[in-house]
């Protein structure tokens, strides 16, 4: 593991760049290099450019992940024409897709930190699932950390920022062989000290769903919530629409953490075009990314 500051990855950009091109590679080209390549995420971006995160500069990663970081780029600038980067923006509207730029568990950290996601509640008598393992912990730090970095970067570049959380579960996770309970994902996002505009839950069971529409209304109650009951491969239409019909001024954020791999590629691929700018998906229980990249 290591870690990267954001002037590292610009400058192993601009290097990227300069070898390619024949041309005084400025600033401002790296920026847009930045701004328009099919091939970061919108997060990836969002940490890259100037003065978009207080108090965030560096990243822990892998070399797994600096490798792919320096292949995207490559991949990019071979799409210049030759001599110049006259054509930069005219390519970025040339139909390249878009990929999901998955950090997994080398992912990003913030350097300075003011919020703790890692939140001890009591057993409100409400429904509680098995218990997780303690690698959940950690999931959880990240998935706040993710949702409190998007939101303090883009909150005055959008009016409406939406989380979504595809198997929201009933909120609280007891962690195996700990004498504790943690808030999980649904009210992390809740809890973040830069909140969304609104919140969709999506939940299957019965007894989970109900127990979250329980936690939601005592808890925060001053938010606009949006609970789905149902399997997601099927209620994905309604969360689109939800997404939809709040106007063009709209970014998403999505968690995706399924117990199994009931989660059907269609599903993800619709939200994903329709409804969401930003993918976290989580992996299976145990730790299955085999089985997760199948999904991609």
């Amino acid at each position: 593991m290591n870690i990267v500051s954001k002037s590292q990855l610009r400058i192993t950009i601009y290097n990227i760049m300069s070898e390619a091109i024949d041309a005084v590679v400025t600033k401002n080209d790296v920026m847009d290099f930045i701004e328009l390549n099919p091939y970061f995420d919108e997060m990836l971006k969002i940490f890259l450019k100037d003065k978009f995160i207080e108090d965030v500069d560096a990243i822990i990663v892998s070399e797994e992940w600096r490798g792919e970081f320096v292949k995207r780029a490559r991949r990019w600038v071979k799409s210049f024409k030759k001599g110049g980067l006259i054509n930069l923006k005219e390519l970025n509207g040339a139909g390249f897709e878009k990929k999901i730029f998955i950090f997994k568990d080398q992912t990003f950290k913030m350097a300075k930190r003011n919020f703790n996601p890692i939140i001890s509640v009591q057993n409100d008598g409400l429904k509680l699932p098995e218990p997780v393992g303690a690698w959940s912990e950690k999931k959880y730090s990240l998935v706040g950390g993710y949702c409190e970095i998007f939101n303090s970067a883009i909150k005055n570049k959008f009016s409406n920022r939406v989380y979504i959380d595809l198997f929201a579960g009933s909120g609280y996770a007891p962690i195996k062989g700990k004498n504790k309970i943690l808030k999980s994902s649904a009210l992390i996002a809740l809890s973040i000290p830069t909140p969304f505009t609104k919140y969709i839950f999506c939940e299957k069971d019965e007894e989970k769903i109900e127990a979250l529409d329980k936690r939601v209304r005592r808890d925060h109650s001053d938010k606009d919530i949006k609970i789905i009951h149902g399997d997601s491969n099927t209620t994905v239409e309604q969360v689109i629409d939800e997404v939809q019909m709040l106007g063009r001024s709209t970014i998403s954020f999505c968690f995706v953490d399924p117990f199994s791999l009931n989660l059907h590629f269609e599903t993800i691929k619709n939200c994903k075009n329709r409804a969401c700018g930003f993918f976290n998906i989580a992996c299976l229980n145990d730790g299955s990314e085999e089985e997760l990249s199948q999904l991609h």
